[in-house]
């Protein structure tokens, strides 16, 4: 057990409040969106209401994250994380007492629209500085741990927001979404590590595009993230449907409805283990596109599940090869992106992935209507199985899936010395220490035996080059 705690990730401060401000921001994310749609059929709001919120919830993500990127590869990461938090928090606070005052209920479209904006800021924001946290080895683990960490917390959300709708109405629920971004806001500015700012390299202004035009010089990327898009407008109809295949060709209740939906969240937890243990590379490659296909079978399977039990099965299953492909997608694309670049890129990826669902899910509205669920869930299955044929023979024999893991060339991160460390100026390699951090902790040992000789042998070469003969 000594050995276990020794070891573990959790040990790093800066990853364990990362971590818990992701948790948190996903948690209240999760609880405004129930709460305003209680809300809103409260109010009769019908249909049309309901998807108005869904989509100001997923519009502000899919269009904002791409103008995001530049911006958080040049800013004082901390200083976009606390501001957007902050800003989220009185949000929250300021709809609250609106409505506590009379406003129109209306109000509550305005108060998601912009904390959907700031999160298009503080997703990348947090995202882009996760890989500087950890050795680059052991980056699958720390995605997979704060994923695990991310979908426990958020499994309270439907609970929480019911019970504080329940006791207050909707301004309390705004109220607890408040004091948990205020929360996330003193988390962002107690971590030590640092992207962009004054510690950004010294390179042209990044520009809104930069993200795809990298993610169109690699071709792994491309491939990738072409894949990937396609894979999610394949499969994001069943989210429309999966309720109605439950409770109406199943015939289930709203709690075997609850149990698919359990099932879903607990496969999802287990993939993150299974992908932590992948380290980097081809292995995270191919399992996501491994992650995709067994996806897609089992969401055939469950198509054609003949009751609730087969189909919550089906769900565990499925949701373990999704908890897969999130974690090798997103470390993957961590790792083949220089840090200075990776704001951009995932702004750029967060973006299609966002407008790939959010055109998912209307295209399931309108199928839903000409096909039955279970036509429909089985036709996602095999249009998602098609999808990742085609990423298994883009991908699966490429010589170059190594290629670009080492996270790309230079620093992405400063940290603050900590209290008690001396204010002097300090060498060339305690410089170099503070700015790489966790990321080159599996590389330290050996640099400094490099810089060691190193110094040892400067004035020796200085002085031969001197005495060589320039003629």
């Amino acid at each position: 057990m000594k050995q276990i705690l020794r070891t573990s990730l959790w040990r790093e401060r800066d990853l364990r409040l990362t971590g818990s401000a992701q948790a948190v921001v996903f948690l209240c994310d999760e609880l405004l969106v129930v709460a305003l749609l209680l809300h809103a059929f409260a109010a009769g709001w019908g249909s049309p209401g309901t998807a108005l919120l869904l989509a100001t919830a997923a519009l502000p993500l899919a269009v904002g994250s791409v103008l995001a990127g530049p911006l958080v590869d040049r800013v004082s990461s901390r200083l976009l994380a606390a501001a957007a938090a902050s800003a989220q928090a009185a949000v929250c606070l300021a709809t609250a007492l609106a409505l506590v005052l009379g406003a129109p209920s209306w109000t509550v479209v305005a108060c998601l629209l912009l904390v959907q904006v700031a999160q298009a800021v503080a997703g990348p924001t947090w995202s882009a500085l996760l890989p500087g946290l950890v050795p680059r080895h052991r980056l699958a683990e720390a995605v997979g741990a704060v994923q695990t960490l991310v979908m426990l917390l958020g499994t309270a959300a439907p609970v929480l927001a019911g019970a504080a709708v329940g006791a207050g109405g909707v301004p309390l629920a705004l109220t607890v979404c408040a004091v948990g971004f205020a929360a996330v806001a003193v988390l962002a500015v107690r971590v030590r590590t640092i992207r962009g700012g004054s510690h950004a390299d010294a390179e042209a202004a990044p520009r809104v595009l930069d993200g795809l035009r990298l993610v169109r010089g690699d071709a792994v990327l491309r491939s990738f993230v072409v894949g990937f898009v396609a894979f999610v407008l394949a499969v994001e109809v069943v989210g429309v449907v999966l309720v109605l295949l439950v409770r109406g060709d199943l015939g289930g209740s709203a709690l075997d409805y609850g149990l698919v939906g359990t099932a879903l969240a607990a496969g999802l937890v287990a993939g993150n283990v299974v992908a932590s243990r992948l380290g980097t590379g081809r292995r995270l490659v191919r399992a996501a596109v491994v992650g995709a296909a067994g996806m897609s079978v089992w969401l055939v399977v469950g198509g054609l599940a003949p009751g609730v039990l087969v189909l919550a099965a089906a769900m565990l299953a499925l949701g373990a090869c999704n908890g897969v492909v999130n974690v090798s997608a997103q470390t993957t694309l961590a790792l083949r992106v220089a840090p200075e670049q990776r704001g951009r890129v995932l702004g750029t990826v967060t973006g299609a992935l966002r407008t790939a669902s959010v055109v998912g899910l209307a295209a399931g509205g309108v199928l839903g209507t000409v096909a039955g669920p279970r036509t429909l869930v089985v036709g996602a299955g095999l249009a998602g199985l098609l999808v990742s044929v085609w990423l298994w023979r883009a991908l699966w024999r490429r010589t170059d899936l190594d290629a670009g893991t080492d996270g790309g060339p230079g620093p992405d991160r400063a940290v603050e010395p900590t209290a008690g460390a001396a204010s002097a100026g300090p060498g060339p390699l305690v410089q170099r220490d503070e700015v790489v951090g966790g990321e080159a902790a599996d590389r330290l040992g050996h640099e400094a035996e490099v810089e060691v000789v190193g110094a040892a042998e400067a004035d020796a070469r200085a002085a031969h080059v001197e005495a060589a003969p320039t003629g």
